[in-house]
Order: C-alpha cells, then structure tokens, then sequence
C-alpha cells in the first residue's frame, strides 16, 4: 500500500489533465498512487483520454454529482493512510508530496500540512498560506490542496456534497478547524493554483460571496458564537494569521451586514483592484517563499 493517495476530480478535463499528471510524474517522493474521479463527463474527448491513461491510474466513474461528491469519491476508493486532494487543471511542484510528507513526519503537533501557493496561467503570484483558528472563519487562507490522514477526513465528515456552487474546501477548511487541527506550513510554492477567469472560482462562486459564507455560518453556529470566537482565539495562541485581527472584525461585520447585491460586485472589484498590494503585504509580513 503507498503512503500517500493523490485524488483528481475530473469533468470533461481532457485539455489539463495531462499537465496535471505530469508535475506528479514528475515528483521526487515516490510512494503514492493516483485516483481520478469521472464526475459525469459529457464528451467523447475526455472518456478517450481518460481510457488511454496508464493501467496503474485509478479511474471511478459517477454520475454527475459536483466536485465535492467527487472528492469523497476518490478518497473512499483510494487507500494510503494519507490523502492530497488535487484538482484537474492544478500542478504540484516536483518536490511537493516529498516536503509535505517531510513536514508532518517532523511535527508532532501537526495534523495535516500544506505549502504556499502560485498562481498561474491569468493571473501570476504568490499566495502565502495559514490555518488559523479565527482567521479561517472569515477568509479561507488554506489551500484545498493539503495533505491529510485518511481518518481526519473520515472525522470531518468529508466534503459537503450540497455545496455545488464552491467553497467546499473552505467549508471543509472550518469544521478542521472545529476540530482543532494545527497545520504545518511549508513556506515554499509547491502548489500552482490555475487561475482563469472562466473557471468555477471566478465565473460563478465569486459571484454568491456573501450568500455561501451566510450559509457556511449557518451551519456552524457554534463557533461564530462569541464563546466560539473566544475559544478559537485561545486555541490559536502562538500561531500567526495572515491579517491583523481588527481587519477580520472589520471584515466579519461587512460580510453579516451588507446587503448581497452590494457585497458581491464590490468584492469582484474590491479583490481586482488590490491584488498586487495583498501580494506586497504578504510578502512584507510573512516572508517571500523559497524558489523551487
């Protein structure tokens, strides 16, 4: 059995799936296989690729059923003891799996662990990433692409299957959090994140900001709560945010008490318009990142 499960969802994904397998061709690390989820494809392309991949690429198909269902999918029919979710248009850099695995053997406070992120393709720079406790209430600082024990996801309950429209993995993401989990941060870009206007993020998700984050709160009142607020606030003590805290109350406020129609467009514009200055900040506060 390998140690590490890689797990691609895939939808009519024939014209990136083969730079995907390529960066995890590529890894130094070894020990890990490889599961693609068939979520529904529709046309004759993307079931040629995927029947022209090798024997030893694990392939389920579903009916359509949205990337959340076909995560969990791919996890219950992968077996390592560790999981790295990876999406179909998505690369790792060749030493990624290798550091990630280096990470949480060497932490043993940590449970799951994960690197800074590049963006690519329409859009270039560099992410700098976090788990913390309050921060991930209010902004999602943790890459989906994280590598996890199978029995975490298991104790998380998996994805939610009825958030078709995005922010899974942000959802996901909280009810970590939920349950305590600290996060060894490898401070390098070994995941490159495809950023395309047309993609899920940008065309659809972006756009029900607001009505998606009311929605995640709504099912985790508890720790929204001011007594859930408090205790993730002593939970975080000696971990390090991405924002200062009186940016996030800001923030929490504009996002409970905007009104949807005014939130959603000004956010579009609000993240266009400071792209370049998050990136300076980041980089001033939590360091540049290593080259690969």
């Amino acid at each position: 059995m390998p140690r590490v499960s890689v797990v691609i969802p895939f939808y009519d994904s024939q014209a990136t799936i083969a730079e995907t397998l390529a960066s995890l061709d590529a890894q130094t690390f070894r020990d890990f296989d490889v599961t693609i989820v068939d979520d529904g494809s529709r046309t004759d392309d993307a079931r040629a690729c995927l029947g022209a991949l090798p024997p030893a690429i694990r392939v389920v198909r579903q009916v359509n059923r949205g990337l959340p269902a076909a995560r969990n999918a791919g996890i219950a029919a992968s077996d390592a003891p560790l999981v790295l979710p990876l999406d179909s248009d998505d690369l790792l850099a060749p030493t990624a799996i290798e550091r990630l695995v280096a990470a949480l053997d060497a932490d043993p406070t940590a449970d799951i662990a994960f690197p800074w992120t590049e963006r690519f393709d329409e859009e270039q720079g560099l992410s700098q990433m976090a788990l913390h406790p309050v921060e991930q209430l209010f902004v999602n600082e943790a890459p989906y692409c994280m590598l996890m024990p199978r029995e975490l996801v298991a104790r998380a309950g998996g994805y939610d299957e009825t958030m078709r429209e995005g922010y899974e993995d942000w959802e996901f993401n909280i009810r970590l959090v939920g349950l305590g989990v600290r996060a060894a941060v490898v401070p390098e870009p070994l995941f490159r994140y495809r950023v395309r206007a047309r993609g899920m993020l940008k065309a659809r998700t972006m756009g029900q900001h607001v009505e998606i984050w009311r929605g995640i709160r709504a099912k985790h009142r508890r720790l929204y709560s001011l007594a859930g607020l408090w205790r993730a606030w002593r939970r975080a003590a000696g971990q390090r945010p991405i924002w200062p805290l009186p940016a996030l109350i800001g923030w929490g406020a504009l996002l409970t008490l905007c009104p949807p129609a005014l939130f959603n467009p000004a956010y579009r514009a609000l993240l266009a318009l400071t792209r370049g200055w998050r990136d300076r900040y980041k980089a001033r506060t939590h360091g540049t990142g290593a080259t690969r």
